[in-house]
């Protein structure tokens, strides 16, 4: 990033708070592009359905960028019979019935 904007870029890690800290500082700094904040885009919409913030997620913030795009995997404890999705369901259902 330096490389590209001809200037040295320092990386700050603000730890903290659940993310509140780094939030925080980029709200109070100057509106210049020399703040840029990267986080989980579900500290944003999962973070205020569970606790008090003084931030909207749609009015203070505008998403610029995806940066990375993270695989979800479905897992079950290892003593449920089942090997696959189709077997969870299946099995869900013969419980259910049952």
């Amino acid at each position: 990033m330096s490389k590209a904007l001809g200037q040295a870029v320092v990386v700050e890690n603000k730890a903290g708070a659940s993310g509140n800290i780094a939030v925080q500082q980029l709200l109070r700094s100057k509106p210049d592009g020399y703040t840029l904040l990267m986080q989980y885009s579900g500290f944003h919409i999962i973070t205020p359905h569970f606790m008090k913030v003084t931030w909207d997620p749609i009015k203070d913030f505008t998403p610029i960028a995806q940066i990375v795009s993270a695989p979800q995997i479905l897992v079950v404890k290892k003593d449920l019979p089942v090997k696959s999705m189709q077997e969870l369901i299946d099995y869900a259902k013969k419980i259910q019935a049952n």
